[in-house]
């Protein structure tokens, strides 16, 4: 009785573990900021420092990685993908990972990028933004403060989780999020904010 007890405790102690996996410096920075406060979500993120990869690179490292987890998370934002004309390259690596990872892989695409999340937060927007500037420009009458830099994100006493995401903004921006529904490769022009089902998932778990 005291082996299965003792089995039991350390079955109870293992967690899922996830990898998120982004194309810039500011979603570094953002999941940084989650994981300081997360107790129960054990997750990793790539890159580690805060930098732009190449497309192929985060593929190359899906691949990699993808024995190591429970679920792995790559985040795209396509306002580079569609200004470099990558969308048929992006669709490829697309196609690829969810045929080879199956469920444990889960792609979510921003467009046109990270701040359209934010901005959410205050408002609902289905309008198409031609960059991620003109987004900034519209955030800030609603946080005027917002800079893309890391002492914003997470280098002073309030981080951008508590900045932004607080209860009820949260919740409006995850309904306002759903509003605009999921990416389509038909229809790649149209505003989204799928980032949201992986901050839904920081909720469930802790």
């Amino acid at each position: 009785m005291r082996s299965k007890r003792k089995k039991s405790r350390f079955f109870r102690r293992l967690k899922s573990k996830y990898l998120i996996i982004v194309d810039g410096q500011t979603e570094v920075w953002f999941f940084n900021a989650w994981k300081n406060r997360l107790e129960n979500v054990n997750f990793d993120i790539f890159p580690q420092l805060a930098q732009r990869t190449r497309l192929e690179k985060q593929y190359e490292y899906i691949e990699e990685q993808k024995e190591y987890y429970d679920k792995i998370y790559w985040i795209v934002d396509l306002d580079v993908i569609l200004r470099q004309h990558l969308l048929e390259k992006f669709r490829l690596l697309y196609e690829r990972a969810v045929q080879k990872g199956g469920k444990r892989i889960v792609i979510l695409v921003n467009n046109p990028c990270l701040e359209l999340w934010f901005l959410l937060h205050f408002k609902f927007t289905e309008r198409k933004f031609s960059n991620c500037d003109e987004v900034e420009k519209e955030l800030k009458k609603f946080l005027p403060e917002y800079e893309k830099s890391e002492k914003f994100y997470i280098k002073t006493d309030t981080d951008i989780v508590e900045r932004i995401e607080d209860g009820k903004k949260l919740i409006k921006a995850i309904k306002n999020a759903k509003k605009l529904g999921d990416f389509d490769f038909d229809n790649p022009d149209k505003t989204i904010a799928e980032i949201y089902k992986l901050v839904e998932l920081f909720i469930k778990l802790n």
